[in-house]
């Protein structure tokens, strides 16, 4: 992606499959999103000021949706004969479409029921306008969630809770205490129901959204947490196409199991846990706050800066429960569009990353936090400075950004976690 040029975001339905004979990109690019029905296969993108044949797009479709198809074609047998790409290829659209049918018919015939058992928490600090926006796409889901609340986290005005009026059964709580994890504690306990759902105000979700987490959760009982999808729900700005490029909450379209083989495999090398999905889109079974406890307060956005998520799915796993990652489970963020935005958004990331890194080893010695923060991160950060991988130049500044939230996150976790 040239980061020079917006993007403009669009979604493509596979069912009756045509493709393009020719189109441009002039002066914007295209990041565009496949489906098949509601189920997310993968994504192409295709650059500022090119033109795109048949022939280019169809090879882009099949290389974007390759791992994807791959993985549910593992799921039936029976239908492994299928070759799909050929029929791209030759235009054989029938062909195409009931071979996808029945690829998909698992998830694809389900009845959705009006309304599921969970409870969805939105925490949120004056930001109203994003606020609706997440509502509003929330109020079109074909499964509602039984209950919805919205948390408004030490707020400057009565914005949100004048905005929360307009939506019937929408339960408001404020909470005094600023910083995310206080937000979504007190999320866990107003919830009265079994699943809690989180998403973020700056987020749309897709309309499946509230039927895939429920249906994730009752298809393996063993799962105590899973996160979903998150796609960018635009790239117009510089700032965005940066952060899609280079920080994505993107973790792919296929199916993904954390257990015990992953934590034993994983464990010495430090569990790389924040890769398992972002706090925008995860649930939760609510007995494993009882059995564990909730998230916590000196992470997160407002203390260490984040990752009081991420430190919840290692304890999770640190004491033998299992996550999932469910793509079905789709939604649409929108990133930060200004570049001094960014920045402080990366050196919050990387404070609260290196923070829970180091809280995390002290729950088991035997993770390999400890050579990841003091060997692993400084020569990473050497290599780029000293040899400028590809691409880098661009980056030198957002880089000591990175450098710096590091140097604060030990700094905050000796001060905060030490004394």
């Amino acid at each position: 992606m040239n980061e020079k040029y917006p993007y403009q975001v669009s979604h493509l339905s596979l069912e009756n499959l045509t493709t393009p004979t020719l189109f441009d990109t002039e002066n914007q690019g295209i990041y565009l999103i496949f489906w098949w029905k509601e189920i997310p296969l993968g994504h192409g993108i295709f650059d500022p000021n090119t033109r795109v044949s048949e022939n280019d797009f169809n090879n882009k479709l099949i290389e974007s949706i390759i791992p994807t198809l791959e993985f549910y074609f593992s799921k039936q047998n029976s239908l492994k004969n299928c070759n799909w790409e050929l029929m791209i290829l030759e235009g054989r659209i029938k062909d195409w479409e009931a071979c996808m049918e029945n690829l998909f018919s698992p998830w694809t015939t389900a009845a959705f029921p009006a309304q599921v058992p969970i409870s969805v928490v939105i925490c949120t600090r004056n930001r109203s306008n994003d606020l609706k926006r997440c509502l509003d796409s929330i109020m079109k889901m074909d499964s509602l969630p039984a209950e919805i609340i919205i948390i408004d986290n030490a707020p400057k005005d009565e914005s949100t809770a004048e905005l929360v009026k307009n939506f019937e059964k929408v339960k408001y709580f404020k909470e005094p205490r600023p910083g995310l994890s206080f937000a979504r504690n007190r999320g866990v306990l107003e919830s009265t129901h079994s699943i809690i759902a989180f998403t973020d105000d700056d987020v749309e979700v897709h309309k499946d959204w509230a039927f895939r987490v429920w249906e994730t959760f009752g298809s393996n009982e063993k799962l105590f947490a899973i996160t979903g999808l998150v796609l960018p729900k635009e790239l117009k700005t510089s700032a965005q196409v940066v952060f899609e490029k280079s920080w994505t909450f993107n973790r792919g379209y296929k199916d993904k199991e954390y257990d015990a083989t992953y934590w034993e495999k994983t464990l010495s090398i430090g569990p790389p846990v924040w890769k398992i999905g972002a706090g925008a889109n995860m649930a939760f079974k609510k007995e494993i706050f009882e059995s564990l406890g909730l998230f916590d307060v000196k992470l997160g956005a407002g203390a260490s800066g984040c990752s009081e998520d991420s430190e919840m799915w290692y304890r999770i796993l640190n004491h033998n429960y299992e996550l999932a990652y469910c793509p079905r489970a789709v939604v649409l963020h929108k990133h930060r569009h200004k570049m001094n935005e960014l920045k402080s958004q990366i050196f919050q990331y990387m404070k609260g990353h290196v923070v829970a890194a180091l809280v995390q080893q002290g729950q088991n010695k035997k993770a390999g936090y400890t050579k990841y923060i003091y060997y692993k991160l400084p020569r990473y950060y050497l290599n780029k400075i000293l040899h400028k991988s590809k691409n880098f130049g661009r980056n030198l500044k957002s880089v000591w950004n990175e450098i710096n939230g590091i140097q604060a996150g030990i700094s905050f976790y000796f001060k905060y976690y030490k004394n």
